[in-house]
């Protein structure tokens, strides 16, 4: 089974060496027909007859993904690196959409899925284009801060800032989604999460610039009115440190927000489109065409995350 491991937060982060792994190749073919490779492994070894090996990594991963659906894809398993592989692949058309990553949640009910597809947009030009959308109940400390930390951010206010309780409420709601949204990734956007497992000081520079301008912008819209408002980028920039991010990585009232480290499987995708690549918001890898995006289980719980690019065909 997968290991649990408990997230603590970026600057005290462990190792989540024993999480589950999902991975997808899509390879589009000049005439428009596209194939899936879906990829899930786990840390455990398969044991036992090669035939078998199918069943029993199913089995194994049923606690975390649904396989709802799956019947008219091609299946098999395999040991790769110290660990058990499913791996998943079908043909299919410009036009159909695909399935094939659905995460549940501790009650066994689905939180996340993905739908892919590739369409025509002209003769020449095709779209791959995937998009993965949370589904469950968003964690409550998303939506509601606690009153703790709430009293946090409002002791890091100017005493004379006016309306001070909405400011510092607002102000403690975007902090926590935006470092939600920076550390697991979105659209467009890397996961800060992969690079503090290797270089934690890098990470954690780069967290602060971004989460300066994330919130700024998330604060000024929702307190737009504020009478005064134009202080707000000041005041977000002067608060944001180290520190401050420490507070938001630790656990609250011994809850954080998320119960499980499902939050933690790692996603990778790969696209392969003939000709040339026109745009894209993954990254391109120059030698091989291919185009890539890397995330995690939580990246779409604040918003939809789309993968997209564009080719020609010449």
């Amino acid at each position: 089974m997968i290991t649990r491991r408990p997230v603590i937060g970026l600057l005290v982060l462990w190792l989540c060496a024993g999480c589950g792994n999902f991975g997808a190749v899509t390879e589009i073919h000049p005439d428009g027909s596209w194939t899936r490779e879906s990829r899930y492994s786990t840390s455990d070894e398969l044991s036992g007859p090669t035939e078998s090996f199918e069943v029993t990594i199913r089995e194994d991963l049923e606690d975390y993904f649904d396989f709802t659906g799956v019947e008219k894809w091609e299946k098999d398993a395999r040991n790769e690196l110290g660990g058990g592989v499913l791996i998943m692949s079908r043909r299919a058309q410009p036009g159909e959409t695909l399935s094939d990553f659905a995460l549940k949640g501790e009650d066994g009910k689905v939180i996340a899925r993905n739908e892919v597809t590739v369409t025509r947009l002209s003769e020449k030009r095709f779209e791959y284009k995937e998009t993965l959308r949370w589904v469950g109940p968003i964690p409550e400390l998303l939506e509601e801060p606690s009153p703790e930390r709430v009293q946090y951010f409002a002791g890091k206010l100017p005493e004379d800032i006016e309306q001070a309780d909405r400011v510092a409420k607002e102000l403690t709601r975007a902090a926590v989604q935006q470092y939600v949204l920076l550390l697991y990734g979105g659209t467009g956007q890397r996961p800060l999460l992969s690079e503090a497992l290797v270089h934690r000081n890098v990470a954690l520079r780069k967290l602060q610039a971004r989460l300066r301008k994330g919130i700024t912008a998330d604060l000024q819209e929702r307190l737009k009115g504020h009478p005064q408002h134009d202080r707000l980028a000041d005041i977000v920039a002067k608060i944001v440190d180290s520190e401050m991010i420490q507070q938001l990585g630790e656990k609250d009232e011994d809850k954080d927000v998320f119960n499980d480290d499902r939050s933690l499987i790692a996603l990778d995708f790969t696209a392969k489109l003939p000709g040339k690549i026109i745009e894209t918001n993954g990254e391109l890898d120059e030698v091989t065409g291919e185009i890539y995006w890397t995330l995690f289980a939580a990246s779409p719980v604040l918003e939809d995350v789309v993968l997209r690019a564009v080719c020609e065909i010449e």
